[in-house]
C-alpha cells in the first residue's frame, strides 16, 4: 500500500508539464512520454521547451532555479 501511494504522489508531479504543454498548444502526452524517455535515458536536466515544442536540455536554455534548489 505505502508504494501505491507513493507512486500516485509521483504521478502528481505530471500535472505541471502538461498544464503548461495544454496552455501553449502541445501536445501532453507526446512531451510528457519525451520526458518519461529522456529521464529514463539518464538526461535528468531535460525539461520542456514551449517555444520549440520539444523537451530541451535545461542548463542550454540556461534555467537554473529547478536545479538550484535540488
Amino acid at each position: 500500500m505505502d508504494q501505491y501511494a507513493i507512486s500516485k504522489f509521483g504521478e502528481s508531479f505530471e500535472m505541471v508539464p502538461r498544464t503548461l504543454s495544454e496552455n501553449a498548444g502541445l501536445g501532453a502526452m507526446e512531451i510528457i512520454s519525451s520526458l518519461y524517455a529522456e529521464h529514463a535515458a539518464g538526461n535528468v536536466k531535460v525539461g520542456i521547451d514551449l517555444e520549440k515544442g520539444a523537451c530541451e536540455d535545461a542548463s542550454i536554455m540556461k534555467i537554473w532555479d529547478l536545479y538550484v534548489t535540488k
